[in-house]
């Protein structure tokens, strides 16, 4: 089974900078953050017999609609699991921020 270790592996792969939560210096987009703070245990029988992580995922980029990060690391995801997708505009700012939300078993 292809767990979150692999998928971390595959996202730091990418050609613009990768952190879990935040960045210690500010970043030119391209970037992307991680948050997998939400986690679900089901059990059976008084035993545990799955835990599954919400991993959530930020792009940030200067340009609206799809881009070339998109269109990247969506292809390492639809190799590893379903997602659902979202975006909005920090106009502030003038930086786009596409959202990945999906499941993973540990």
């Amino acid at each position: 089974m292809i767990g979150i270790t692999e998928l971390l592996i595959a996202l730091r792969s990418l050609p613009f900078p990768v952190a879990h939560v935040t960045f210690l210096k500010p970043q030119t987009p391209p970037y992307l953050i991680y948050l997998d703070d939400s986690f679900k245990i089901t059990s059976a029988n008084s035993k545990k017999t799955n835990k599954t992580v919400t991993i959530q995922l930020e792009l940030y980029t200067n340009l609206l609609g799809t881009t070339v990060d998109e269109n990247t690391l969506e292809s390492i995801l639809d190799s590893f699991t379903t997602y659902e997708k979202s975006r909005t505009y920090i106009t502030s700012e003038g930086i786009n921020v596409t959202y990945y939300t999906f499941n993973m078993n540990l």
